[in-house]
This record gives C-alpha cells, structure tokens and sequence, in this order.
C-alpha cells in the first residue's frame, strides 16, 4: 500500500469486490448442492455487507466452503475423503489463551485415540480495518525444535528460524535438549505482537520408529508426531478469510523420505546404510535404505495403533477422486510434483496424467505472512524441500497509484516507534529478484534521507528465500540476522534498482524486529527512492520485506550480504 493515510487497510477483499465474491459463493453452493432459496439469502447477505462492510456465514455455509478448499488443494493427494472433513467452528474465540485451547482440543478431536479424523478449526476472520484478533505463526503444531552448535544442529535442522524465533520471545526449552523436543506454539495477536502459547505435551501424540527385523533402528531412538497439524492455513472464501488450522493423515513416504531421510532435516539415511551393511558399490543403497525406513514407519505406526497411508494406497483413491470429479462436471486441479513425490512409480495411477494448476476458490493455503515471519533455511544457495514451499492466492496487478490487496495484512508499528522525533536509521537500496543488486546504506543525515556508507548489503541470483505461487515475500537480510538503525541517517528508505523489464516494479516495508508485522506497504517503482519509516529510535533492529508479483513460480532466488 503506497501510504496509510491514503489507503484505507483491508483484511479481506476490497468493499467493492466483497460483494461479488460472496455472492459468487452462495450461488456455486446453492447450485452444486440443488438448494433453493438462492435470491432470498442473497437479499440477506448484501443487507449485511451494505450494514457492516462484511458478512457471518451460517455454520452449514463455513463447513461447505472448508470441505471445498480441501477438494481444491491442488497439492493434496488425499482428496477423496474431502466430505468427511471435521469443521469446528471456533469464529467467536477473540483471545490467545482461548485459541491456545482450541489448538490443544483440536489434537484431541483429529488423534481420535490413534483414529485418526481429518479436522478444520476456523477461527476469528480479520475484520475489514485489519488482520484477524489471532493467528497461529507456527507451521505446524507438531514440530521439533533445532539446536545449533559448533558441532552441527541438534534436532531438525528446517526448524533452526522457528527455533530462534521462540526463544527470541522467551522460550528455554528444555533443561536437557534433544534431538526431538517439541516447540510451542506461536501465535499472533491482531496488535501485531507475537506470543509464545505452551505446548501441552498430553495433547501431542509422538510414535516411537522400530523395525520388526532389524531391532537396531530402535537404537537410534526415532519418533514421529501421529498427526500432521498445518496451523499457519488461511481459508478463503466468499470475500473472507480465516485463520484455520487444517489437519489429515500422515503418508508414510512424507515421515520416511522427507523428514527423517533428507539431508538437512534429520539425515538418517548413513546409518540405515550402515546398519543394513550395504556396500558403498551398491548403486541402489539409498534406495534400499529409504525402502527399509518406509517399513519401518509403516509398522511402527500400525504397531502403535495410529493411522497411516502409503503412497500406492493414496495413488489408487486419487484416481477414484478424479473420476468423481470428472463425473460431476468439475475440473481437477493438481500439482503433480506433489501428488507424485517418491517412491511413486509410472505404475501408480495417478503418475500417467497432468492437472488443471489453477486455483479455485474456496482455496485453503498458508498465511504468506505466517511464512514469510518464520523464513529461513539451514543450507543457503539450496533448494528447500518441497514442503517448505506454498502457494497464496494470486493478487491483482499493482499499479503506481493502486496497492494489490495483501493476502495477509499486517499491523501497522508500534506506536512508540512513530512517535520518537530522533531519526536514526539506515537508507536501504534493493532490487527486484534474481540478476538485480540491493545495497543497504547509511551516512550523514539529508534533506531526502542517507544513502551513503557505513554499512551496505547487495543480492543477486545464488541464495534461497520463500518462494510461493503468484506473490513472493522476500525477507532481508535472512532471519535471524537483521539490520540496525544508526545515529547517521535521518529515514529507512528503498530503492529499486531494477531495469523496468526483467525486474519491475515492487512493495517494500519495514518489519521492526521482535513485532509480528510490516508498518505499511509501499510502491517502490524502477529507479526511485521511496520512504518506508521515518522517526525511530537509534539502535532499533529491523528488517526489510519486499513483495513482488512474480505470477507463476518460475523457481528464481536471490542471494544477500550484508
């Protein structure tokens, strides 16, 4: 947004568009269900957005639009059981503590005592001036923490950002740290402040990885969470967004192949090789490894009485949730990169077809803010897993006088910070992805702020940052490194340094450290300084988030020193 005094914030969708998009809405469901009563509850729901800028879906209208996010989760191989999707209703809880409960009753309800049930808890939409009263930041509920050290990380190494955030907020972990200790949870408020929410243990049911044939990989003390908990999910429909953490049934091949086999998650394909005795001629040693590791998932699970899919399994039901598709009349989207990760072979079903990549409405995706604030790779310069990757909604072209609307508003600063009249920041000049430059400058104050030494940061096109379908949201420097303002610079400004071609136009926002969200966006085009901060105090630690419109993922990264 090019300025808060002369555009007016919004959480949802523009005012003029809100009314479109719910009708919309209601018409695709009273269509695809045979409803009648399409006009009248139109008439209601355009009374409701004239008297109060937006509207309160019925209960009946909430579940059908979250089990119809899951039918269009392009990346979601499960979708056959979209109908069965559990949808606890939680609009009206306002306050952590309350959310904090909700989370904790959401375990309970999709554990099921190891029967495991497919659940959605929709919480409190952002209301039309700004985001919603709370929002879960973390990715997962479930998720270990990252020690590091000078002999390496202890613990998963994808969570080395969400570690130091916790902490950052006064999180010790445990006395004795492990390899598995369990994060809490972080959330935010709609003042823009982050909290840390304690993980009730009881609530989190972990599987212990053994193997019926070879004892030794109990040995090495594995375990896995029995449910995937995505907390950090946005459903949007109707106009509306909700914060709603999503949860379904682990497939063996994520725990086995990914979190426990990659290389910079918990790495333990050397010792499956070194166990099973496999010489380093045998070409398909690896293979034979992540095979054992499945089996050895797949019956811990089984032997724990926790419910778990493979990937033959899910392959064959896709292809059942295809044909129903088909039948119906409606377009699959898939992406099949996803829908076919290892070990599928051409021999799955779901492996000889391609999918519609669109992204329909109502569409279930993470919080690009929620990612963009726990950002951060152990490996730069490599690509992330997948699973680090997600899509957000594509948004409108942005014009120099029109800010696109953000996916996921954010509070304005702290009020302390606009009210210091001692300028002290530093100057900050950053290019728009890939082959253009950023340099982050400081020096004797001027009339249009600093932009000279004493430190300086340029990128290019060699390291990693968030990468997301239509919108990236790029962080400088990486977490959890950041930049501080000095006594030498009167502003935090921007410059794009892009040739108005390759690398165009773009927003840009300071996120002061420690707080969970930009002060406003605001339109940097090619060539030009912009302000992004004025009156903050000497010392203050701070970041600089860049929002580009890349339309589809072309994969593009950039590289920063600073």
């Amino acid at each position: 947004m090019t300025a808060p005094s002369t555009v007016r914030r919004r959480a949802d969708v523009p005012h003029d568009q809100l009314p479109a998009q719910a009708q919309a809405f209601l018409r695709q469901r009273h269509n695809e269900l045979g409803m009648p009563g399409l006009a009248r509850r139109w008439r209601e729901v355009r009374a409701e957005i004239r008297a109060s800028e937006t509207w309160r879906p019925t209960y009946d209208e909430l579940a059908y639009g979250a089990r119809v996010a899951w039918r269009n989760s392009g990346r979601c191989i499960g979708r056959l059981r979209w109908p069965s999707l559990v949808v606890r209703d939680r609009r009206h809880i306002t306050t952590l503590q309350d959310v904090g409960r909700e989370l904790a009753a959401h375990l309970d309800e999709a554990t099921n005592g190891g029967r495991i049930r497919s659940v959605i808890t929709v919480l409190a939409p952002a209301a039309h001036t700004g985001p919603p009263p709370v929002r879960i930041i973390s990715p997962q509920l479930a998720r270990y923490a990252a020690w590091q050290s000078r002999d390496g990380v202890l613990g998963d190494p994808a969570n080395l950002a969400l570690t130091r955030l916790a902490t950052d907020l006064g999180w010790s972990g445990p006395t004795r740290r492990g390899p598995f200790d369990l994060l809490p949870w972080i959330a935010a408020t709609a003042d823009g402040g982050l909290h840390v929410l304690a993980a009730d243990l009881a609530h989190i049911l972990e599987v212990p990885i053994h193997h019926p044939d070879y004892p030794w990989i109990a040995d090495l003390e594995l375990r896995w969470p029995a449910v995937p908990v995505i907390s950090n999910m946005t459903l949007t429909f109707g106009g509306l967004r909700f914060p709603a953490p999503f949860s379904g049934t682990f497939m063996a091949s994520e725990i086995a192949t990914r979190n426990l086999a990659d290389e910079h998650r918990y790495h333990q394909l050397p010792a499956i090789i070194a166990g099973l005795g496999l010489d380093d001629r045998d070409r398909l040693r690896a293979d034979k490894a992540l095979l054992t590791l499945h089996e050895a998932v797949l019956y811990s699970f089984e032997a724990a009485g926790v419910s778990i899919t493979d990937h033959h399994r899910e392959s064959r039901a896709f292809a059942r949730f295809v044909q129903h598709e088909q039948a119906a009349g409606r377009v699959v989207v898939g992406d099949w990169s996803w829908l076919n990760s290892y070990p599928m072979t051409p021999q799955d079903p779901s492996w000889s077809r391609y999918y519609n990549t669109g992204q329909p409405t109502p569409a279930l995706l993470p919080d690009p803010y929620c990612l963009a604030l726990t950002a951060g790779h152990p490996r730069p310069g490599h690509e992330p897993s997948p699973r680090q990757r997600a899509d957000v909604p594509p948004a409108a072209a942005a014009t120099p006088n029109h800010a696109r609307e953000d996916t996921c508003p954010h509070a304005h600063p702290p009020r302390h910070h606009r009210r210091l009249t001692r300028l002290a920041a530093a100057a900050v000049t950053l290019a728009a992805v890939t082959a253009g430059l950023v340099g982050v400058s400081g020096g004797p104050a001027q009339a249009a702020g600093c932009r000279a030494a004493p430190y300086s940061a340029k990128f290019g096109a060699a390291d990693y940052f968030m990468q997301y379908d239509g919108v990236e949201v790029i962080s400088y420097p990486k977490y959890p490194s950041y930049y501080r303002t000095t006594s030498q610079c009167r502003d935090i400004q921007v410059r794009n340094t892009g040739d108005g071609v390759d690398f165009g136009p773009f927003y840009a926002c300071v996120n002061f450290y420690g707080r969970s969200g930009c002060n406003y966006w605001t339109y940097v085009p090619v060539g030009q300084w912009r302000n992004l901060a004025t009156n903050v105090k000497d010392g203050t630690k701070f970041y600089i988030w860049v929002r580009i419109d890349m339309g589809k993922y072309y994969g593009f990264r950039a590289v920063g020193d600073w």
